[in-house]
C-alpha cells in the first residue's frame, strides 16, 4: 500500500490537513462555486470537494477492511448474490488500486 499522511484529516478554514497537526497540510481545496472569490471560498461545491478529501483515509481503511470480508461472502453464498456484486466487488479493488497506486 503506497504511503499517505496518515488520517484522520479534517478542514479547517482554508486546507485540508492533519487532524490536530495544523503544520501538516494535505491541500488546498480551489474554489468550484460560481461566483466565488479567488482563493478558498466555502460554497457548496467547494464544501463537499473539502469534505470528500478530508474523508479519503477513512474511506480507504474501511474499504480495505470491507473488501475481503465481501468477497468471501460472495464466494461462499453465489446463490443469494447473483451477478451484482462482482462489478462492486471489482470496482472496490480498483478503487483501492487507484488509491495505493497497487495492480488491481
Amino acid at each position: 500500500m503506497s504511503k499517505h499522511t496518515l488520517g484522520p484529516w479534517e478542514i479547517d478554514e482554508q486546507y485540508v490537513q492533519q487532524a490536530g497537526k495544523a503544520d501538516v497540510g494535505i491541500c488546498d481545496v480551489l474554489n468550484m462555486d460560481e461566483g466565488g472569490s479567488k482563493g478558498w471560498y466555502r460554497g457548496p461545491v467547494t464544501e463537499a470537494n473539502a469534505r470528500l478529501i478530508a474523508a479519503a483515509p477513512d474511506l480507504l481503511e474501511a474499504l480495505t477492511a470491507l473488501l475481503p470480508m465481501v468477497a468471501e461472502w460472495h464466494a461462499e453464498f453465489p446463490q443469494h448474490v447473483g451477478d451484482k456484486e462482482t462489478p462492486a466487488i471489482q470496482s472496490a479493488r480498483a478503487a483501492i488500486a487507484k488509491a495505493t497506486e497497487a495492480q488491481p
